[in-house]
């Protein structure tokens, strides 16, 4: 696995615990980038907490003992783990879950029951959970079980603006020269305020927080794998004020300063 973004201090997350990630189906492939499963299994008495700064995305999530929709979150969130368990998700691309749940600004730092949210959601939630087996072993069978169900509930088209929200957000991840809004309007060919409206409709956020959730989320990645980061480029290049600009903003979304967490 190289791409750890999200995970704060990987590392360390996994030694705790296994992550194993599956491609979505090709119904599913214009709105989902991953499936994921995730188990542990700690000593009596032990607890682990994993920080996550997820992705500008809707997560929807099955574990023995909730199951819920997670819409576009805003700020560092904690996974706590214990004794044995797992979980099987789905990450949609960000802006893909909308014509799954309806308006993304009403979904930003959501959580709903997946029973609550759609008819049959209970049904593939006990479906996922009957599976037999250790977590490693039944984890392409729950994996089936949740493609089966968003299947069934996608498109039988992409709708235009899902399409051009998901490209202009992948667009973002892939392309490190990207800082500006400017820059995503120059590369996608719409109009800057189109873009605004397209993300507050698609994704829950603007497209500044999503360039700079991602050029944040690059810049912890590169410290995990062991390269050096220059914070006073990193805040030029996003367009702080200053590097104090960019330290409160990195301290925000990863709960440490970035010279703490480099130091980790």
């Amino acid at each position: 696995m190289t791409d750890t973004r999200g995970i704060v201090h990987p590392q360390v997350g996994l030694e705790h615990f296994r992550l194993q990630r599956y491609e979505p189906g090709e119904r599913l492939i214009p709105y989902v980038d991953r499936l994921w499963c995730v188990s542990w299994n700690l000593e009596p008495g032990n607890e682990f907490e994993q920080p996550i700064f997820a992705h500008p995305a809707v997560n929807v999530v099955i574990e023995p003992q909730r199951a819920a929709v997670y819409g576009p979150p805003t700020r560092l969130a904690t996974q706590r783990q214990s004794g044995v368990g797992w979980a099987v998700g789905v990450m949609f691309r960000p802006g893909g879950a909308r014509p799954f749940l309806g308006t993304a600004a009403e979904w930003t730092d959501r959580v709903e029951p997946i029973a609550d949210r759609w008819a049959g959601g209970a049904s593939v939630v006990a479906e996922v959970r009957a599976v037999p087996g250790p977590a490693p072993l039944a984890e392409p069978d729950r994996v089936a079980r949740v493609q089966e169900f968003l299947t069934a509930l996608a498109p039988s088209a992409v709708p235009p603006d899902t399409a051009s929200a998901t490209a202009a957000a992948a667009t973002i991840a892939a392309d490190r020269q990207i800082r500006r809004v400017e820059d995503l309007a120059i590369r996608t060919g719409i109009e800057m305020r189109s873009l605004q409206r397209l993300f507050a409709g698609h994704i829950g956020l603007s497209p500044k927080k999503v360039i700079r959730r991602y050029r944040l989320l690059e810049a912890a990645e590169a410290v995990s794998t062991g390269s050096s980061v220059s914070w006073a480029q990193v805040a030029v290049d996003l367009g702080f004020s200053d590097q104090a600009h960019l330290t409160r903003e990195f301290t925000r979304a990863f709960g440490v300063s970035p010279a703490r967490y480099a130091g980790r």
